[in-house]
């Protein structure tokens, strides 16, 4: 591999395990795939146990096209040299990066029902793909396109190496989204009552917090930073949760001897925590940061990059959207992190939308 191929593999990967969302890998995989294979034009291809195309995201100049093709593209699926070779989309794990080539020639190719109904429209005349998980009966399956030239051995190994990164963030992104849904579901059976949560690693540093977690935690353990209070620390260490525990309350004293009452979540693959507390009193009377004063401290560019970060866009996408560097984009991100005191893109979301 050369030393160029290499360094872009690295910078993929990086992206990759940067996405929050089970959505932002999604948009982001085709831009990913077209830097690194040099392809025409990439996608993130859903298929349901019967075969069928329910979900795709492609490159941005062949996404609405890729939409309009999917009832034909899912009338000639079968077609696929890829699929009537391989076990692909047959509810088996395909380990191998592949490419139309290797089953069939171009003028075969072009003689298919599902190259003259979806693939002419793309002009997509070579194509290699590689099929990153199975998970509830669906099947994820990203491919990459030209329409003058095949993929050599060199892209089919760039693939293969990325394949493995993809599915580990998959399965940590849909993992989390599963937890996040509960999360949101114990919120919403607790309204009206305030709650405040925090989330931290297995060390107890804090990765995410509510905006009110500070004032909450110095009324109730005398902790003046919103890091982790000694007594919640040695509460964790006791509890060694498992995943089985998600969603157990319990019950521990704060610093005046008043119960609070703590539902336990567990993220990241047991390697992060989510505390809720509840207590109506103590919490209803916490003052909470005002999310409109934070988002006044940004500057006009800081905005632009927090609006389309807000609507789920990945920053090699804002880069391409403003027409700045990547590097400026991660900067920008850095500084809107420090002045709304989150710690990720998903709670400035938040604070974006609140303000």
């Amino acid at each position: 591999m050369k030393a160029a191929s290499i360094k872009k593999l690295r910078e993929a990967i990086d992206q990759i395990h940067q996405m929050e969302s089970w959505e932002m890998l999604g948009e982001a995989c085709p831009l990913i795939l077209d830097n690194l294979l040099g392809a025409d034009f990439s996608s993130w291809n859903v298929f349901d146990q019967g075969g069928a195309l329910v979900e795709v995201f492609g490159t941005p100049q062949y996404a609405s096209t890729m939409q309009y093709l999917i009832e034909d593209l899912n009338e000639h699926m079968g077609e696929h040299p890829v699929i009537q070779n391989t076990t692909l989309s047959s509810g088996k794990v395909l380990s191998e990066t592949l490419k139309l080539s290797d089953f069939t020639s171009q003028r075969d190719f072009e003689n298919t029902g599902l190259y003259h109904q979806a693939y002419r429209h793309l002009d997509a005349r070579y194509q290699t793909c590689a099929q990153i998980m199975i998970f509830g009966g669906l099947e994820v399956v990203v491919s990459a396109n030209r329409s003058s030239r095949d993929f050599g051995d060199e892209s089919l190994a760039l693939l293969s190496s990325l394949k493995k990164h993809l599915a580990i963030s998959c399965r940590r992104l849909l993992r989390e989204q599963e937890l996040k849904e509960r999360v949101s579901l114990l919120m919403a059976s607790h309204t009206p009552v305030a709650l405040a949560s925090i989330s931290v690693d297995q060390r107890g540093r804090v990765i995410e917090a509510s905006n009110n977690i500070a004032a909450f935690f110095a009324s109730h353990f005398h902790c003046v930073e919103k890091n982790l209070p000694g007594a919640l620390r040695s509460f964790l260490a006791k509890r060694q949760l498992s995943m089985h525990a998600c969603g157990e309350t319990c019950e521990l004293l704060d610093d005046h001897g008043d119960p609070l009452t703590i539902t336990l979540l567990q993220t990241g693959f047991g390697t992060r925590w989510t505390l809720l507390f509840h207590q109506p009193e103590a919490i209803g009377a916490v003052p909470i940061e005002s999310a409109v004063t934070n988002v006044k401290s940004l500057t006009i560019r800081e905005k632009e990059v927090l609006q389309w970060l807000s609507e789920g866009k990945s920053n090699p996408e804002i880069s391409i959207l403003l027409n700045i560097s990547l590097r400026t984009i991660e900067k920008h991100c850095e500084h809107i992190y420090e002045k709304l005191g989150v710690e990720n893109r998903m709670a400035a979301t938040r604070e974006w939308l609140e303000s």
